[in-house]
């Protein structure tokens, strides 16, 4: 375990604390303080994964979240892992353990590596020109295609990852922890404002932990440790390393993702760690990003080995890590001069420094000087090599050339400005000439740039510029700026640091790649493997807009979003243009800025207080009686009660049958539950609902329909009137919200006239379905006063009474088809009257059940749901429910029902299906075709909604189909795509089971 690229020296690692970690299965030892990254190479590992298309090996080329090559699986308990993890951000921990993808058998040997060999054949746009024809053939191409895509394997189902969120309102929100982002904070601090500056590394200080580390005066070292120190002491500010501002959106709203802290935990748990998901509200921000380093193109400049000059020099002066002793630099500018210096210094062999430019600078003339071998006016030919460079082939402007050894070649292509953020602020941008890359120009929010993402490369201008920005920012807040402020602005401009390249620079972009030609590949997209010749190609293609090259090369579409690549490809699509790069234009930034995990952005699933999941008044006899969960909208609902040695499938068909054959119970107190007080109750209610309600009468309910203003179904409901004046809507759970908030608005934008409380009041009451054929029974068991004969109380009527002696309200509605009663109590009073009513029902085999067996049950009846059926495109005609319409009255919706569309024959209508042969399976969102191929064809409808019936022993479905109800008896076809599923199947009515609704009148 012994670490043999490791230098003398402290940097930012604690040599007292040793670490031990895994990659492939092999262990190997790094110390506190190290990334993954750093860790391998200080182990000498270089080869980490395979490129995308060809599978070319590939290691570490960056430092940051630039880096397109080291993606690894960050691996955990159940034998998952989370995918595509950059090796250069994740944070080494005791214990971690991770492995490479995008390969098979072995890392080593990949047989994709065929690709590399094909790779003529493979060019921009092979997947377009090959796998359209012919046509029948595309169900196979697919099928391979779907197994070659992608960077690793999606995350498991076993991996329970629960990020958290917090919401926050700030004065100034500062992005990147380099120079200038540090001045900006303690600029802005001073003043009083509150500041939140997060930056992606593991430790504040941006360029400034690249330089040798001096504690003279003066020094970087020594004005990062003052700065830092002051602002630990300003409790108005709060440093957030390894956080990421992700996005930039309207009104200074920014998303940010901090990292998990993952040291201390379980050793294969890295995965499961959660991160927090940040939304910011700021007054104003501050674009403090840096710039990233651009990579040369050059022949075979893919090798593991070809890294980034500022990449190798972040390892060897913030880890102590020699990425190679025998080097060879390729720079166009400065950068390259003081990194060799370095190397020299930790015992490395500089073996040549290639320098494209014409002339070389003083820095250059200072290496040759002192023996170091520099070529002014050279390039790269090639590299040699096969899991890592072993050598280049150059050649000089006088005709010189020749061969070199080496393990490591840093290059260095000059900087871009890091200006993502401000992009996604609206911001425009500007093309430098002299940077050879675009900066800000005229800002799109309330933000300001400072630094090298503003154009900036001296560091004691970027300080200068970060105390403006910062104090622009303050100001801007409300904060007046104090005399001291001012002293430090001028100080902070007025500093020299020793150990820095100088800024004044000569910037070149691409020369001559365009001409290597019957050499090695050219990479300009590393990750997404596009070359030289594949932006030559669509520029000759007719691909002269970038968006069209991004999207014909893939150049800039993985998930390092192109940072290394975009301006080398933008510069030589210009150049075959006959342009320049201001001219061409740049592709449209947009967030993330980095990827991010989808369970990151939805959230936790359990409560936070951010976002409350709502629980049910029975929730804890819920849990204590084996109940699977599933979250529906805000509320945690049982699925299912799984007794022992039952499948998942087998506890819903229990239930179903408890239900068919006896009595069940479910809580579905989600149900929205509005009052309605007033002489116009029947007048806003005929308004708002399609169907008429002038005829019901006390003790009655009636279920109706509400319209959009585009005619399209909004949501159902049943209305029961308890009372002359006083009447109880019960909505679905989806809208127990929106539908109150709709009646709001109507009566206060186009009623305001009308005589009536609308009074929402889902949270006051529990709501309990008792169903099924002994539910009578199980009611007539308890003490009450409320009459359950079907004389007394026939279906559709409503009842106030006691059961108990709790206040009840129960009507006698169906949503499963059965003799049903849904009761209302107190929901103080759930917990007594539930398990008073599962005491009653026991002898008579009440059986408990979830929302998916009440799925299930609703199927089979066939009644649509909003959101499956009732998606906001399907009028009452479409879901079989045209008679209802009451054409004798107005009411919202009513004009747009009779626009062309709307009666349109062809249109989709809501029926059953049932495979022709009863023991296949429908697949869960198929589309509905007239042919049983997989091939592209029409679509003539999709199913809504699919399940197994135990009550009929068949896979059965809803479907929305087109002129569904004039198909009825026809047999199509099911198709999924996705699946590749094809079943043959029958249209029926949507009702399967009691069509003549016996059962529920019982």
């Amino acid at each position: 375990m012994t670490q043999l690229w490791r230098v003398e020296g402290e940097g930012l690692i604690d040599r007292q604390a040793p670490l031990n970690f895994k990659f492939n299965g092999r262990t190997y030892q790094g110390f506190e303080g190290d990334t993954l990254a750093s860790g391998l190479l200080a182990n000498g590992v270089r080869l980490l994964g395979r490129s995308f298309k060809y599978h070319r090996p590939r290691g570490i080329m960056a430092h940051g979240s630039e880096e397109p090559n080291a993606l690894v699986r960050l691996m955990d308990r159940s034998g998952g892992g989370k995918p595509s993890a950059r090796a250069t951000l994740v944070k080494l921990h005791e214990g971690l353990e991770v492995q490479s993808q995008h390969h098979w058998p072995t890392l080593e040997f990949d047989v994709g590596v065929v690709n590399n060999w094909l790779g003529r054949f493979l060019g921009a746009g092979f997947y377009y020109k090959t796998f359209m024809w012919p046509r029948r053939w595309w169900p196979s191409y697919e099928h391979i295609l779907r197994k070659a895509a992608g960077l690793g394997a999606p995350p498991t189902s076993q991996e329970n990852a629960t990020a958290s969120q917090q919401n926050v309102h700030i004065d100034v929100l500062i992005a990147g922890g380099g120079p200038a982002g540090l001045a900006a904070a303690l600029a802005a601090g001073r003043t009083g404002a509150t500041v939140i500056l997060a930056d992606d590394g593991l430790s504040l200080g941006g360029s400034l932990l690249d330089t040798p580390m001096n504690i003279a005066a003066g020094s970087t070292t020594n004005w990062l440790t003052t700065t830092l120190h002051e602002l630990g002491q300003l409790k108005n500010v709060q440093l957030m390393p390894r956080t990421v501002v992700t996005g930039y959106y309207d009104h200074e709203y920014l998303t940010m993702v901090q990292a998990a802290d993952t040291a201390g935990t379980n050793a294969k748990n890295a995965s499961e760690a959660a991160q927090v998901y940040w939304k910011v509200r700021a007054s104003q921000v501050v674009f403090a990003t840096g710039s990233i380093e651009r990579p040369l193109v050059f022949p075979g400049n893919d090798r593991p080995g070809v890294m980034l000059v500022a990449s190798v020099a972040s390892y060897l002066h913030r880890y102590r890590v020699l990425c190679g002793r025998e080097v060879v630099l390729y720079t166009n500018n400065d950068s390259a001069y003081g990194l060799a210096t370095a190397l020299q210094d930790a015992g490395a062999s500089i073996r040549l420094i290639v320098d494209a430019r014409a002339t070389l600078s003083p820095c250059g003339q200072a290496l040759l000087s002192k023996g170091v071998r520099v070529v002014a006016g050279a390039r790269i030919l090639g590299t040699r090599g096969s899991t890592a460079i072993s050598g280049i082939q150059w050649e000089g402007a006088g005709g010189d050339s020749g061969t070199t050894a080496c393990d490591l070649l840093a290059v260095s292509g000059g900087w871009t400005p890091r200006v993502h953020l401000f992009s996604q602020a609206r911001g425009t941008l500007r093309y430098a000439p002299e940077l050879a890359g675009f900066v800000p120009n005229v800002h799109g929010g309330r933000n300001h740039s400072a630094g090298a993402c503003n154009g900036q490369f001296d560091t004691a201008e970027c300080i200068g510029e970060g105390v403006k920005a910062g104090l622009a920012a303050s100001r801007a807040s409300g904060y007046e700026c104090v005399p001291e402020i001012e002293k430090m602005l001028m100080a902070g401009s007025s500093l020299k640091f020793t150990g820095l390249a100088d800024g004044q620079n000569t910037w070149l972009g691409i020369e001559g790649v365009e001409q290597l030609k019957g050499r090695e590949k050219a990479f300009v997209d590393f990750q997404n493997d596009v070359t030289v010749d594949d932006v030559l190609q669509a520029a000759r293609e007719g691909y002269k807009s970038v968006e069209h090259l991004k999207r014909y090369t893939t150049l800039g579409m993985g998930t390092d979003q192109g940072k290394l690549s975009n301006l080398n490809g933008l510069e030589i699509l210009a150049r075959q243009l006959g342009q320049t790069p201001g001219q061409t234009g740049t592709t449209t930034f947009r967030p993330p800025y980095v990827p991010i995990d989808m369970a990151t952005v939805a959230g936790p699933t359990l409560s936070h207080p951010a976002h409350p999941v709502r629980r049910l008044a029975t929730h804890d006899w819920q849990v204590q009686n084996g109940a699977f969960f599933t979250q529906s909208a805000p509320w945690l609902r049982p699925q299912f009660y799984r007794q022992a040695g039952e499948t998942d499938l087998q506890a819903v068909n229990r239930e179903v049958n408890a239900v068919r054959n006896g009595v069940g119970l479910i809580d579905v107190s989600p149900l929205g539950k509005v009052e309605l007080h007033g002489p116009d109750v029947i007048e806003l209610l005929n308004r708002i609902y399609a169907n008429r309600w002038d005829k019901l009468a006390v003790g009655r309910a009636k279920f109706g329909v509400i319209l959009r203003e585009d005619g399209m179904v909004l949501d159902d409901s049943v209305v029961a009137r308890i009372g002359e004046f006083h009447y109880v809507m019960s909505t679905s759970t989806a809208h127990s919200k929106t539908v109150p908030e709709h009646i709001a608005y109507c009566m206060q934008t186009m009623w305001p006239h009308l005589r009536v409380c609308v009074t929402p009041v889902s949270e006051q009451w529990a709501t309990f379905a008792l169903a099924g054929q002994s539910a009578r029974a199980v009611l007539e068991k308890l003490d009450s006063d409320i009459d359950f004969s079907a004389k007394a109380m026939p279906h559709m009527s409503t009842r106030l009474g006691r059961l108990l002696d709790i206040k009840t309200r129960i009507t006698r509605m169906s949503f499963s088809g059965e003799l049903s009663y849904e009761i209302s109590v107190p929901a103080a009073d759930a917990m007594r009257l539930w398990t008073a009513l599962i005491d009653a029902g026991t002898p008579l085999g009440l059986a408990v059940y979830g929302t998916e067996a009440m799925g299930v049950l609703r199927i089979e009846k066939g009644h649509f749901v909003v959101g499956r059926e009732a998606t906001g495109t399907a009028t009452l005609d479409d879901l079989g429910l045209g008679g209802l319409l009451d054409r004798s009255k107005d009411c919202i919706g009513m004009r747009s029902l009779a626009l062309p569309a709307h009666t349109d024959s062809d249109r989709l209508q809501l029926v059953g299906a049932q495979c022709v042969d009863p023991n296949a399976k429908l697949p869960p969102g198929a589309h509905i075709v007239a042919s049983d191929q997989l091939a592209v064809q029409e679509s003539l409808g999709y199913l809504t909604s699919q399940c197994f019936s135990p009550t009929l022993g068949r896979s059965i479905g809803l479907a929305m189909v087109q002129a569904g109800r004039s198909q009825i008896g026809k047999t199509l076809y099911a198709v999924s795509p996705v699946a590749n599923e094809s079943v043959a199947i029958q249209l029926t009515d949507s009702c399967f089971v009691d069509s003549a609704g016996e059962r529920l009148h019982a």
